[in-house]
């Protein structure tokens, strides 16, 4: 996958998160969804979620 393709990761606090994860450790854009405002959607974004400010 070309680093410049931005993925959309659906679902990304449930098993897509280990997807977001496996992408940003070979630094491709990536953007998540969450259907669900808990503490595994506040992770991402504190955490390990290196994105765009627009990312949500």
């Amino acid at each position: 996958m070309a680093a410049g393709n931005l993925v959309l990761i659906p679902g990304a606090s449930g098993v897509g998160r280990t997807v977001f994860e496996q992408l940003r450790a070979q630094d491709v854009p990536v953007r998540f969804m969450v259907r669900t405002e808990d503490e595994r959607a506040a992770e991402l974004r504190r955490g390990s979620a290196r994105r765009s400010s627009s990312a949500t």
